[in-house]
């Protein structure tokens, strides 16, 4: 009888420490994939916006050979200094670049990092791993690729494509010659079937070299893309700075 009784004891002791030990299914954890039981991670953090889409994506203007334009102001200019400008169609949604690839004469140069909503009715600076950190005018968005950009001088084909292979949008530009640096930029900024032309010799002769992050005239951003109801203020000469 009293070895039948420590039995029971034994037993009933075992089964109310294993209760204890149980996690309680009204607590809405998550066992980890392919585990019994456990604590499950927290979901990914997603962006507010959507993933850019096939053509939604517009190469607006780009800095092929910097030749002594120092666009992230780090007292040198280099390859770390070339540069590429884009615009959403998107109408007035935002959406991200995340993981978008970008393409040099078919060869992958690396992707954007992060996922950040950008406005539709902003302007979109595309730089290289290296630059350093530049502080941009109001209306201009930076994205970085985890690579260096390396424009050949020669003309190549520019490409980029969404995480899930969409074409995004394609360019084949011309070599670049010698003499002053000079980017190529639609005449329109934001227009698709405008035509091509170096900024030393747009029409309204700036005598800027690069308006990359500002529209052709030197403007914010607001004053040549989309940009009903929103308010430009003072419109000085602004330029980009560390």
């Amino acid at each position: 009888m009293v070895r039948m009784g420590l039995l029971v004891l034994v037993c009933s002791l075992a089964v109310a420490c294993r209760t204890s030990l149980d996690i309680p299914e009204s607590a809405g954890l998550q066992p980890l994939p392919g585990a019994s039981s456990g604590v499950g991670l927290p979901a990914a953090a997603s962006p507010d916006c959507r993933a850019a889409r096939a053509g939604e994506v517009l190469l607006n203007e780009y800095l092929v050979r910097p030749g002594g334009v120092d666009i992230d102001g780090d007292g040198k200019s280099n390859s770390h200094d070339e540069v590429i400008e884009l615009t959403l169609t998107t109408g007035a949604e935002p959406v991200h670049l995340g993981g978008a690839k970008l393409f040099v004469d078919g060869q992958e140069r690396g992707q954007v990092t992060g996922q950040v909503c950008v406005d539709p009715r902003h302007l979109i600076v595309l730089v290289s791993s290296t630059s350093a950190l530049t502080t941009w005018p109001e209306g201009a968005d930076e994205l970085r690729l985890d690579h260096l950009l390396k424009l050949p001088d020669g003309g190549a084909s520019l490409e980029m494509r969404t995480a899930d292979n969409q074409l995004l949008f394609r360019h084949q530009y011309l070599p670049e010659p010698g003499g002053a640096p000079s980017s190529w930029t639609r005449a329109v900024d934001g227009d698709g079937a405008s035509d091509w032309t170096r900024q030393l010799d747009w029409m309204e002769g700036h005598g800027r070299s690069t308006t990359i992050g500002l529209c052709n005239s030197g403007q914010p951003a607001c004053a040549c893309l989309a940009s009903q109801g929103m308010d430009c203020g003072e419109s000085g000469d602004v330029t980009p700075t560390r």
